[in-house]
């Protein structure tokens, strides 16, 4: 070679394991698995290697939520039901469902509303609103849980008149 610069040089890229990396037509490498490999790249009479070595690293990391459907507001002297979808970055998968609900200070009984169904296999619950209108405005909160008790959300419910 001369030295001199090739405009646009038409390089042959290789890997020597290609499960272990993956050698695009412009020379971006990328690592598959665990392992080492050998990368080539050739233009005309010229040759040049390089080893590579991929290490394998655990990326996978569980986001577990809870996603509560159902309204934020509750009519007083009626039913509400919510229901829950359990998720793991982002995809869904079947656990059971334990509702409670406290008043707005999130830990002390109310006798705002009470819980008159659940359905743990079904992820779901029937809230009934007090009957009392001297009730209105007022919020509790509603908690789930997952059986394992290892995931929780809550949502905030005000009671709200009919119309």
């Amino acid at each position: 070679m001369s030295g001199a610069i090739v405009a646009s040089p038409t390089v042959t890229y290789h890997a020597v394991t290609t499960s272990v990396v993956r050698v695009s037509t412009s020379g971006l490498v990328s690592g598959l698995l665990a392992g080492t490999s050998i990368i080539s790249a050739t233009y005309e009479n010229a040759y040049d290697e390089i080893y590579m070595y991929v290490i394998a690293t655990a990326v996978s990391q569980d986001n577990k939520i809870i996603e509560i459907k159902g309204k934020q507001t509750i009519s007083y002297g009626f039913d509400q039901i919510y229901s829950s979808v359990f998720k793991n970055n982002g995809v869904s998968f079947v656990t059971g469902s334990v509702y409670s609900i406290t008043a707005d200070d999130g830990a002390t009984v109310t006798s705002l509303a009470t819980i008159v169904t659940q359905d743990a296999t079904a992820n779901t619950c029937t809230i009934r609103c007090s009957v009392d209108p001297v009730d209105l405005g007022q919020y509790f909160w509603l908690k789930v849980t997952n059986t394992g008790g290892s995931i929780t959300n809550f949502i905030r419910i005000r009671i709200t008149a009919l119309f």
